[in-house]
């Protein structure tokens, strides 16, 4: 199923890109705001992880 939201950040979990897939059109505002947001926070979760496991010897 396409996404609505992708969003990628760097190790720091700062945002470096935001795209919109063909379900954001589907969306009100609301809830596309709502998907961007989440999308930013397991973008982040999926960054500290990787770092973590890469930085534990």
């Amino acid at each position: 199923m396409p996404t609505a939201v992708t969003v990628t950040v760097n190790t720091a979990g700062a945002l470096q890109e935001l795209t919109f897939g063909p379900r954001a059109d589907e969306l009100p505002r609301t809830r596309l705001a709502q998907a961007v947001l989440a999308a930013a926070k397991r973008a982040q979760l999926d960054a500290a992880q990787q770092l973590t496991a890469i930085m534990t010897p």
